[in-house]
């Protein structure tokens, strides 16, 4: 623990001079020692399909040659005894924030599982924080052994139908879409905003060409479950280049076709076995898998993307291709031509796995040094910025909020009722009966007709209050600072005093879970920074939020993940009925509307 690296902390390695080239050559050529040779290895290569005996010589953190047995010599040898030597694995979509953890600790879970490349989009701390946000997510991912990268976040906030602590425009990111942790224009969710032409959605995904600001250019990434036909065409006309919210093989196999990449998510809410169809029938080369939200429980005890390598080959798909799918696939949708292989001149992020049936990582090295050994990571997290209290801390600000904000009035009759899907973000809209009592429509726990409502904690005072079904709560009330993607307080209750006193809980901690039950506080998870992460270690984070999720099924809740789902229950880009700040929203129709 503790262990210093030269070369994993930089994103594109160290930058060799032309003498150090010239070294580079001749250990490629076998006439100057390697600093590392991994002997005795079957090499998977993700460029012709097959798996072969070879030798890989290192030097400075690159891989200089692949050659016969014995072909090179190094300062240090390590013998595979026929274990296979694959490319380290490349997330292409995910979310630290989403983790509830800090990025240090978000490593550590990682590294363990065989990500040595991970893209993620901070649109979380960025609609809590703007610019701000942006600048502390970069600064709290240096000093990492594992190449942490970062999006442009283009819809902050999602949609103008919510509320979030700031508004970021194209020209906003001017001085940091040049720096080289800048992958990709992160994923553009509003849509329905593209369609329409909006000009601020526009600019965003004109960033991605090369020399607006990066000279390179950069991908950009989507995100438009379930949109098709025609209107497909234009979000895909404007720019856009992938999307991991397909639903299903349908809609998959149409935006392939469209030239879209496909990433298929595997988090801890899943589309694997409705997607995967797809690739076994065409092994498509735009596709790739993703483990966008996963728990941190679910992190360390399942892990990343090897974890939906195994259930991906255990479904049938061939190993080499799982392996593409995390490894060049997506290194060539991001323009990376220095990792995703094991060809010279690339990076020496390798992994060493026993049985590529069970995929499984014994040894995961980043420029050739050893981060994480047997599932457990060989470093520290680096110390938090000092100054992350006052930048990105004290993000909670209620104003005007009391219980009687909370009330719903209403008649008896029909309602619009919001409907949780299993295992999806998506919703229903349910249009139930409902019984008004002296004109206002309370929870009916016995029905699983439960109040939802959205408190905006910005200093606006606006707050959103709706129905929901499906959750199962018979008792109290539970809230999360963490609601996608403008991280208002979402709280959904049996009663109104218990979501108010939950309200009130997150006020203090400053971000947070809540339980409440007759009037207690049951237990909470404190996220203090930006009000959706917590500084602790993840071992700890993951032990808490598994212990919330515990009482909370005491409670009567009966879906995996029951904060999890509460945070996506706002989010206002994704079908088909949402609660924000500013009330009932149907994405379908781009509108507000009443509950009756």
């Amino acid at each position: 623990m503790g262990n210093t690296f030269t070369y994993a902390c930089s994103v594109y390695g160290v930058q060799l001079s032309t003498a150090e080239r010239r070294t580079l050559i001749q250990v490629a050529r076998g006439k100057h020692p390697a600093d590392l040779v991994f002997r005795n290895g079957r090499i998977v290569n993700v460029f012709t399909n097959e798996i072969y005996e070879a030798d890989v010589a290192v030097w400075k953190g690159y891989i200089a040659g692949v050659g016969p047995q014995g072909a090179y010599n190094g300062e240090r040898v390590i013998d595979l005894e026929g274990q296979y030597l694959v490319p380290g694995l490349i997330e292409a979509h995910t979310h630290v924030e989403d983790a509830l953890l800090v990025p240090g600790e978000f490593a550590r879970a990682l590294a363990p599982h065989g990500t040595t490349t991970c893209i993620s989009d901070p649109h979380e701390i960025a609609n809590v924080s703007g610019m701000v946000g942006m600048r502390w997510m970069l600064e709290a991912a240096k000093g990492i052994p594992l190449r942490l990268m970062f999006t442009l976040p283009s819809c902050v906030p999602a949609s103008p139908f919510e509320n979030a602590g700031a508004s970021l425009k194209a020209e906003d990111y001017s001085e940091i879409a040049g720096e080289p942790r800048i992958a990709s224009v992160g994923e553009v969710m509003n849509y329905p905003g593209v369609l329409e032409g909006d000009k601020v959605l526009l600019d965003m995904i004109e960033l991605g060409k090369p020399g607006k600001f990066a000279q390179r250019g950069l991908a950009v990434d989507g995100h438009s479950p379930e949109l098709c036909g025609l209107d497909l065409c234009g979000y895909v006309a404007a720019g856009v280049e992938a999307d991991h919210e397909a639903v299903s093989a349908q809609e998959a196999l149409e935006k392939v076709r469209l030239g879209m990449w496909l990433w298929i998510r595997e988090g801890s809410t899943r589309n694997l076995d409705d997607l995967l169809p797809v690739v076994l029938e065409h092994l498509p080369e735009r596709s790739g898998f993703v483990a966008d939200d996963r728990t941190p429980g679910d992190l360390l005890r399942d892990g990343d993307l090897d974890h939906i390598i195994r259930l991906a080959v255990k479904k049938g798909l061939d190993p080499i291709q799982a392996i593409k799918m995390c490894s060049l696939h997506p290194a060539t949708y991001f323009g990376f031509r220095d990792r995703g292989a094991i060809a010279p001149g690339y990076l020496a992020d390798l992994l060493v796995v026993p049985d590529l049936h069970d995929f499984r990582p014994r040894q995961v090295y980043v420029g050739g040094e050893l981060i994480a050994e047997n599932g457990v990571a060989l470093f520290e997290a680096p110390a938090l910025p000092a100054n992350w209290e006052e930048t990105v801390g004290k993000t909670v600000q209620l104003r005007d909020f009391s219980v009687e904000r909370l009330r719903l009035s209403g008649s008896s009759g029909k309602a619009h009722v919001i409907g949780l899907v299993k295992d999806q973000i998506v919703t229903e809209d349910l249009l139930l009966d409902v019984t008004a009592r002296d004109g206002v429509l309370p929870s009916e726990p016995e029905r699983d007709l439960l109040k939802i409502a959205v408190v905006e904690r910005y200093g606006r005072g606006r707050v959103g209050v709706g129905l929901l079904h499906g959750l199962g709560l018979k008792s109290g009330a539970i809230a999360s600072s963490v609601a996608h993607d403008a991280h208002n307080i979402v709280v959904v209750g049996c009663n109104d005093e218990d979501m108010a006193l939950a309200v009130r809980e997150i006020e203090r901690l400053q971000g947070g879970l809540v339980i409440v039950d007759n009037g207690q506080v049951v237990d909470s998870l404190p996220l203090p920074v930006a009000g959706i992460m917590s500084p602790l270690p993840v071992e700890e984070v993951a032990e808490k939020l598994e212990q919330l999720d515990r009482k909370v099924a005491e409670m009567g809740v009966g879906i995996s993940h029951p904060f999890g789902f509460l945070s996506f229950l706002a989010l206002s880009v994704v079908p088909k009925l949402k609660i924000t700040d500013l009330g009932l929203l149907d994405v379908d129709a781009w509108e507000i509307i009443s509950i009756q």
